[in-house]
């Protein structure tokens, strides 16, 4: 009788253990979608509090941390730029190695021998791939960022890929 109810435990374990598994397989990184910039930008609603991948351009600077993509946004535009807030999530989530290039591309004012600012009007601008949760503001006049400038932000949770810094 032991033998049979401990049988049956252990089935039911397996069982439970196995459908854990899948569930949480099933909410993996891999699994969230790559969506294109210009693709977002086209059907913001349709990804609005989804989790999704994103490739773009990361523009951080001494008031803003956007993304943007030159393929449909050919000058500074708040209204086609993306808001970029990275949360706690994101340095436990992401390799070691991945954010320690992503924080020697991030923007900081830049210094003289002697601790002096000398550039702190400058934009870093890198290639990124996240994985975050991209919003849209429901009203015209709120927004998300630097003076409330920006329709569209990302909550990035995981950084992924960094490119090569560019100083403009």
């Amino acid at each position: 009788m032991r033998r049979i109810l401990f049988s049956s435990i252990l089935s039911s374990l397996t069982v439970s253990i196995f459908f854990v598994a899948a569930s949480a397989q099933s909410n993996t990184p891999s699994h969230t979608p790559t969506v294109r910039y210009c693709d977002l930008l086209s059907k913001p609603d349709a990804y609005d509090g989804r989790q999704i991948r994103l490739r773009a351009e990361y523009d951080s600077g001494f008031e803003h941390s956007v993304f943007a993509d030159s393929r449909c946004v050919k000058v500074w535009d708040a209204n086609r730029l993306i808001w970029a807030e990275f949360d706690d999530a994101a340095f436990s989530n992401t390799d070691v190695g991945t954010m320690t290039r992503f924080e020697q591309a991030r923007y900081r004012p830049e210094t003289d021998k002697d601790g002096r600012i000398t550039d702190r009007w400058r934009s870093w601008r890198v290639k990124l791939t996240v994985v975050g949760v991209f919003r849209t503001s429901k009203h015209a006049s709120f927004g998300f960022g630097h003076t409330n400038a920006y329709p569209f932000m990302i909550v990035v949770s995981k950084i992924e890929r960094v490119g090569s810094l560019k100083k403009p």
